[in-house]
């Protein structure tokens, strides 16, 4: 199963680079491919994916925490983490852990918020850029990385959520109604990211990054 983007919304994936190397994460030794989604919520990416997240929602094989993952060293093929790493105290120790999982010659992908608001799952901490990517995976060979949600999807996002401060009540069904007409409204700006990517200054304002990355044997 590959990400598809809500039509109403303001996540457009511009590119969808995880669709380009799927057959590299997820299919690179067939049935066999052992693939780890590290905070995978309720998604299934594809039958052979293990999901670990530290809550217990529907889908979820392994309850545990990323700062310590319950499996092997070199026990799997691929790790996918989209966003999670925000959310955790300590990157870099979940890094080292994906690190630690991964066979030598695997890959990580990773998806990180950039120019997003803040987002309670419980908590919220850190913010990447490009280069701060390649220095919290400096121990892999890094393979590709850019934007994953454009700028637009930044600006849709943000204006959404500011709309919402003037009715000022934290009624979330209130705030949801306007944030979601707000969207709406502006959704069909979204489709500019499909252009506005090709920017190289795109990273500078995007919603989000991707980080592919190789364990060199």
């Amino acid at each position: 199963m590959k990400h598809k983007s809500p039509l109403i919304s303001s996540d457009l994936i511009a590119t969808h680079p995880e669709h380009k190397h799927w057959d590299l994460l997820i299919n690179r030794n067939g049935e066999s491919t052992k693939i780890l989604n590290v905070g995978s919520g309720s998604t299934r990416l594809d039958k052979k994916v293990t999901n670990l997240d530290v809550f217990p929602f529907p889908n979820v094989d392994i309850v545990a925490d990323a700062h310590s993952i319950p499996l092997p060293d070199n026990s799997y093929d691929s790790v996918w983490i989209e966003a999670v790493l925000e959310h955790v105290k300590d990157p870099i120790k979940v890094v080292s852990e994906i690190y630690r999982v991964l066979k030598p010659g695997g890959y990580v992908f990773a998806v990180v918020p950039f120019v997003h608001k803040y987002h309670e799952h419980p908590n919220d901490y850190q913010r990447y850029t490009l280069n701060g990517l390649d220095e919290l995976f400096h121990r892999f060979k890094k393979v590709e990385s850019g934007v994953y949600r454009g700028p637009t999807s930044a600006l849709i996002s943000f204006l959404a959520d500011y709309t919402t401060l003037f009715t000022f009540t934290s009624n979330k069904k209130i705030n949801f109604v306007i944030r979601g007409i707000t969207t709406c409204i502006c959704f069909p700006l979204k489709f500019l990211d499909k252009i506005l990517v090709k920017n190289k200054r795109a990273h500078e304002l995007s919603n989000a990054l991707y980080y592919l990355a190789r364990k060199e044997s």
